[in-house]
């Protein structure tokens, strides 16, 4: 994890647009930004790799996707400490992906300063 300067969080969000989109409003943020949009396989290993502070999951596309690439790397050793957020969500996704993955925290869009802050 990041021992100082810009936090850094890596975003799993599976439609290109809305992911660009929403890495930008994250970096306006002041956040390091590190983004997967097409491939979970790809991401995790990124962030293994490299393990950042805070991953976030956008739930309102391919929840599916995000349940798999939370769970892989909440179980890895690189991993496993880094805080899982999950943003949006249909209240079905977001109930799944609690039986899914406990220790998962939900925010929604409007929320996602005031959470992020608690993570800076």
């Amino acid at each position: 994890m990041a021992l100082m300067g810009k936090r850094r969080l890596f975003l799993f969000c599976w439609q290109q647009p809305a992911a660009e989109a929403l890495a930008a409003e994250l970096r306006q943020l002041g956040w390091e930004v590190d983004l997967e949009w097409q491939d979970g396989g790809r991401g995790s290993r990124a962030a293994r790799q490299q393990p950042p502070d805070l991953l976030l999951f956008d739930l309102s596309q391919r929840p599916s996707h995000s349940w798999a690439t939370a769970k892989h790397l909440s179980e890895t050793p690189a991993t496993r400490a880094v805080p899982l957020l999950f943003l949006n969500g249909s209240p079905a996704a977001i109930a799944e992906t609690q039986e899914r993955i406990p220790r998962a925290v939900f925010i929604r869009q409007e929320d996602l300063q005031t959470a992020l802050e608690s993570y800076a």
